[in-house]
């Protein structure tokens, strides 16, 4: 029995051992926000490296430059060594030419004999026109000897020139690729710089994502203190009487009408069981998104240009749900989700920023809620429709219309 007893009592210890370790096992780690000072620093190694990318951009067109210019000299070297080839075979076929010229008088002088120069010398009338004769046959000879001369030098020099334009060429070629590895190499030192650039802007809107989300998180945090101690001192001041039952009438869903919205500064009451009642429309999302880029225009209402209630507005009718027209009347419809209880938003719920986050008279923003921490809204004059993060400082609620 004895023995019993110290064995349940054992196995109670050693559950109860168990269960001290895995609450320390699975404790959630708090990420502190990046400091002002982190994040100075990550955009100032950003600004360095698009510096260092701009150096790098300028070193590829001046690569581009070189490279182009080497290209351009090999083809026009090209060009030349082809109207030399046309040349040399023009030589060669003028050449071919008097050479057959010469062989067909050396054929006709073979067939005849040498009768045919001396009926032509001793055919002369007298000692003049025996000279002239003579000085003509050796000027015919003179120059035909000089015109091959001549054809067979000019053969040699567009050879000449011909080789020492295959030599350029091929130290141009070696340039061109010297010019295209160089430019190959820039290239991919600026692909390395834009990545690195890319990951650095993108750290830099994460820090500065976090620390808006963490002071976000902070206002609301005291907003909720404060509305509670409100609500703590009006209880206190009134006993729980008409006060209550007034904020009762004013908040829940609200859906109801009769004559207009807000009739209080204070803020709604949280009923969870009509916001379990109340159904998500997550198609307004795909409806605000086709309007992204669209511009912000003041009392804006349509597709040429909206302002942030008009947005919503224009939205949800399309699913047949009409909103009030500001977003101060929005904030009062549908089921109400308080600025502490994040995690309870979806799709299509609209988000409301107002200057005092206890005050609902205040509320000067609202936005589509599209998931995953993010909105979409009509921000401001001279800014287009967006998809962004929807932690902002402000936050005072929102509805599920």
């Amino acid at each position: 029995m004895i023995n019993s007893l110290l064995h349940k009592r054992a196995i109670v210890i050693f559950l109860a051992a168990s269960l001290f370790v895995s609450s320390f096992a699975v404790a959630p780690v708090v990420i502190a926000a990046p400091t002002s000072a982190q994040i100075d620093g990550l955009q100032q190694q950003a600004s360095a490296a698009q510096g260092k990318l701009d150096s790098l951009s300028t070193q590829m067109e001046t690569a581009s430059e070189d490279y182009y210019q080497a290209q351009a000299k090999t083809e026009k070297t090209k060009q030349q060594i082809t109207k030399s080839q046309s040349e040399l075979a023009a030589a060669e076929q003028k050449l071919s030419e008097y050479q057959q010229q010469l062989n067909l008088r050396a054929q006709a002088t073979y067939r005849t004999g040498d009768d045919s120069f001396l009926n032509l010398i001793l055919g002369a009338s007298n000692f003049q026109d025996f000279l002239n004769r003579f000085d003509f046959m050796m000027r015919v000879s003179q120059s035909d000897a000089e015109l091959i001369k001549n054809v067979r030098a000019t053969k040699n020099t567009i050879e000449h020139t011909q080789y020492t334009l295959e030599q350029q060429k091929t130290q141009e070629e070696k340039q061109q690729q010297i010019e295209l590895s160089n430019l190959t190499h820039v290239q991919s030192l600026i692909s390395e710089q834009k990545s690195y650039v890319d990951s650095l802007n993108s750290q830099v809107k994460n820090a500065l994502a976090a620390r808006q989300k963490a002071q976000a998180e902070e206002a609301q945090r005291r907003a909720a203190e404060a509305a509670k101690a409100a609500e703590k001192a009006a209880n206190n001041n009134t006993g729980g009487g008409e006060s209550n039952s007034s904020g009762g009438s004013t908040g829940g869903n609200g859906s109801g009408g009769g004559g207009g919205y807000g009739p209080s500064s204070s803020l709604r009451k949280f009923d969870s069981a009509a916001l379990a009642a109340a159904t998500a429309h997550p198609n307004v999302v795909t409806i605000a998104r086709k309007y992204i880029g669209v511009p912000y225009v003041w009392g804006g209402t349509s597709p040429s240009g909206f302002d942030c209630s008009g947005l919503a507005l224009y939205c949800y009718r399309q699913l047949g749900i009409n909103l009030p027209r500001t977003s101060r009347d929005q904030y009062w419809i549908g089921a109400y989700i308080p600025a502490t209880r994040r995690d309870l938003l979806k799709p299509g719920d609209l988000l409301f920023f107002a200057t005092d986050v206890s005050d609902p008279s205040t509320i000067h923003h609202v936005a589509i809620y599209s998931g995953n921490g993010m909105m979409i809204e009509a921000p401001y004059t001279g800014a287009n429709v967006r998809e962004v993060s929807s932690y902002r400082i402000g936050f005072i609620g929102a509805v599920r219309p």
